[in-house]
């Protein structure tokens, strides 16, 4: 059984599903609300006799609240960790695993261990760099890369060589023992450190006589020489005999706190979510999912196609593939909803959650792209699914009357040498007109409404990756 080869496909999925976890800071919960039906139907129900604004109305009550939000984010503030993941991201993204972590004897197709597509440091780093700038979810999704890390154990450090062909070998050395996993790299004349701590009790599945020890708690730190610029927490349990799952993040970056708590069984999943900046609360988020047999160890199984390419008679390079068509039959309908400061609430109808959770993992970047318009394309046919999917409505001033709706168009980026297109969420109008949230929310990623979603589904699969089957 190829162990560490689901591993990295399935921790793409909790990547997707955990950043539902947490959701960005545009969606907002109703404060205290514990089960997804209070979190999602109850928050923003509004008051029917106060009307929609007119498009002029609702864009000056926009740029009102945004003015309120400028008074407490001052995303400049949030700096020294851009910087120091923009570093890393040009330095060092390309240096292979750990090579005692010995990934290639669990593998038969190298492409899949190879740093640089499927190194859980290097998408933790990406997804830290993108929870900085305010992307909530994509905190989570950090998260989810560091319980895959925190399997291992050691102090790492970049190393370059040359081999007897000439080629520049990069990749994470050992360079201490360590009970915890520890990454250490040249920063601005000083050393910076991320560090993963596994601890207390585990919990457990067995497959096959594979077992699989996930850590109940994990935390991560990162900083910059004696600052500390990251701490979260990632407190998890997936029980298949109780057919239940629960995730539970808590985040410090600098000064945005995100606290997330998602729990659920085989019918239901919720999430919810509450930001806070510089102490003050900001926002929160509630998701909820519906499905069937959410929480079962064969029909989890059965989300994965095996697919198989004989390059040699009797040899075969075996890998897996999502089916979507069983994610839309396992997980039915979603809601979310989302609140800033009491002022702006976002309520929409998720569907085709199964196709989502798969395109909602991908990225459009340099990395997985040859060129800028093949993944602006990729990104369009995205954009397209989210317009479809999840219809949201907005609602401003505790009116239960829409004024504006929420749509989705490619945005370009190109940021320390490294560019990629993503699915901007952007305002439209009664009027046709659209404007970015970014010309109201400058700064602060307060758009991630399809976040709670994924993150439940994630959440549920993600930490299974030795149910998909290989004789070979």
């Amino acid at each position: 059984m190829k162990f560490l080869k689901y591993m990295r496909l399935t921790a793409a999925i909790t990547a997707v599903a955990l950043i539902f976890t947490s959701c960005g800071d545009d969606e907002e919960d109703e404060p205290g609300g514990g089960s997804g039906n209070e979190g999602t139907e109850n928050v923003g129900t509004g008051d029917p006799a106060v009307a929609a604004m007119t498009p002029t109305e609702a864009k000056n009550y926009l740029e009102n609240t945004a003015l309120e939000i400028a008074t407490t984010v001052d995303p400049t503030q949030q700096e020294p960790l851009w910087q120091l993941t923009g570093y890393w991201g040009e330095e060092f993204a390309e240096f292979e695993a750990p090579t005692n972590w010995n990934l290639d004897a669990f593998e038969d197709d190298e492409d899949y261990y190879r740093a640089p597509r499927h190194n859980a440091l290097k998408g933790f780093m990406k997804a830290l760099g993108q929870a900085a700038k305010g992307d909530a979810g994509a905190m989570s999704k950090a998260m989810s890369e560091m319980l895959n890390m925190a399997r291992f154990s050691g102090v790492y450090e970049p190393s370059v060589v040359t081999d007897k062909y000439g080629d520049r070998i990069e990749t994470w050395v050992k360079t201490a023992d360590s009970k915890d996993v520890i990454f250490r790299f040249p920063y601005k004349g000083a050393t910076a450190e991320l560090k993963g701590v596994a601890e207390g009790s585990t919990w457990s599945e067995t497959y096959e006589g594979v077992t699989c020890e996930v850590p109940r708690k994990v935390t991560a730190t990162l900083s910059d020489g004696s600052a500390v610029l990251m701490n979260a927490t990632l407190e998890s349990n997936l029980d298949f005999d109780a057919h239940t799952v629960s995730a539970n993040l808590d985040a410090t970056l600098m000064n945005i706190t995100i606290k997330s708590v998602t729990s659920g069984d085989n019918s239901t999943v919720t999430t919810n979510t509450t930001v806070w900046y510089g102490g003050e609360q900001l926002a929160t988020a509630a998701g909820e999912v519906k499905g069937v047999n959410m929480i079962d160890r064969n029909a989890i199984k059965n989300l994965f196609i095996e697919e198989r390419y004989e390059y040699y008679p009797g040899y075969y390079d075996v890998w897996y593939e999502l089916d979507t068509k069983a994610f839309g039959n396992m997980f039915k309908s979603g809601t979310v909803v989302g609140n800033v400061l009491d002022k702006v609430v976002a309520k929409g109808n998720v569907s085709n959650v199964g196709e989502l959770a798969v395109s909602l993992g991908q990225y459009f970047d340099r990395d997985e792209f040859d060129s800028k318009s093949d993944a602006e394309q990729a990104c369009r046919r995205q954009c397209e699914l989210l317009n479809n999917s999840i219809p949201v409505s907005l609602y401003f001033a505790g009116s239960a009357n829409s004024s504006a709706t929420v749509q989705y168009q490619p945005c370009y980026e190109d940021e320390y040498g490294w560019w990629e297109w993503y699915s901007e969420p952007v305002i439209a109008f009664e009027d046709g007109s659209t404007t970015s949230f970014v010309a109201y929310f400058d700064g602060m990623d307060l758009t991630s409404l399809d976040t709670p979603i994924t993150n439940i589904v994630n959440t549920i699969i993600g930490y299974w990756p030795f149910l998909i089957d290989s004789d070979d």
